[in-house]
């Protein structure tokens, strides 16, 4: 057999390798939206410069992908579901008057931890459900208003923000079963939000909430107890955690309706600019080479991938113009997610 035929078999061993759904360079970008005027639409998967349809219910939305990128959970009329990546094998997890969002699938596989409003109730806490929809512990649920939950990638710490009688909103911790909790920061004025783990920290935003461009804001890291709290971006207008990406180190954030990129202990760099009016919210793929940024604008909204060492503009997932009187023909979904690759360097 000649090394040549060695060599083709060996790539094609690898290529099978590759969890469904996925790509050796990166995985899928998987996002929500819905068209006008008569509602139709789900979620859609883009991957090679192409974009598939995976669901046709247009309440489908806030998708999540599990570690190895087999399985995404996400929203359908206010419960939680789950679904191979191709779209297939669809499961209904939650069910109840209760309104359930923000899904994430443990780094196990084991649960999935989401949000949950009871009916006619302003505040949210937190539960886990397993993945045959059999048991729904909750792990924080209080008077409090639990919320933006993220789980560590060891799985043993869910750091989350609980709003207190004071209205500020500070940094919590439990274990999965819902012990061991934790209060991390305690600070008056100025809230902090966005958590997320970096390695072995906790990065977030501090300042205030509200996503203008006149307001201050700042992002810190502290271990995983709440001690030992730096400055990784200065306080600055418009300042907010985007997302994290543990293989290159580097953060995301918006400043000034626009996404910058940080390299832990490096300089700060402009990858997407920010648009007149409206916002731009992003995160990155599993690799950390692609970012997907979201732009809302009152004329139109898009959904497009960038490159995450130079900013060069790759490709527009979805792009939303307007109609005459300012309304959408569709609507893009607020939160999008890339599917994990096992095999990034």
């Amino acid at each position: 057999m000649s090394k040549k035929v060695v060599i083709s078999i060996i790539l094609a061993l690898l290529t099978l390798a590759v969890p469904a759904g996925a790509s050796a360079a990166e995985g899928a970008l998987v996002f929500s939206k819905i068209t006008l005027p008569r509602p139709d639409g789900g979620l859609f998967m883009y991957r090679h410069r192409h974009t598939t349809q995976l669901t046709i219910d247009p309440t489908d939305e806030e998708p999540s992908f599990s570690a190895d990128g087999r399985t995404i959970a996400f929203v359908r009329k206010a419960d939680i579901w789950t679904m191979r990546a191709d779209g297939s094998h669809l499961r209904q997890l939650t069910s109840g008057e209760e309104v359930d969002s923000r899904p994430q699938i443990a780094p196990n596989g084991r649960y999935v931890l989401f949000e949950r409003r009871a009916f006619r109730k302003r505040g949210r806490d937190l539960y886990t459900i397993d993945l045959r929809g059999r048991v729904v512990t909750p792990i924080a649920a209080t008077l409090a208003k639990e919320h933006e939950a993220a789980i560590s990638p060891d799985g043993r710490q869910i750091v989350y923000v609980r709003r207190g009688n004071d209205g500020q909103d500070d940094l919590w911790s439990v274990r999965p079963s819902g012990t061991g909790v934790r209060r991390l920061t305690r600070t008056s004025r100025v809230g902090e939000f966005a958590p997320r783990f970096l390695g072995r920290k906790i990065v977030f935003s501090r300042g205030s909430k509200r996503r203008i461009p006149s307001s201050y804001g700042a992002i810190y890291s502290m271990d995983r107890r709440g001690r030992h709290i730096r400055t990784v971006v200065r306080r600055a207008h418009g300042v907010y955690l985007e997302d994290v990406n543990a293989p290159t180190r580097a953060i995301l954030f918006a400043r000034g309706r626009g996404l910058w990129l940080k390299r832990l202990g490096g300089p700060d760099r402009k990858i997407v600019s920010p648009p007149k009016r409206g916002s731009t919210t992003g995160v990155f793929s599993s690799d950390g080479r692609r970012i997907a940024a979201s732009k809302a604008e009152p004329w139109e909204e898009s959904l497009s991938v960038f490159d995450a060492s130079s900013g060069r503009f790759i490709d527009d997932v979805a792009v939303v113009l307007s109609l005459e009187g300012g309304e959408h023909n569709s609507i893009l979904g607020r939160r999008f997610a890339w599917q994990p690759v096992l095999n990034h360097r």
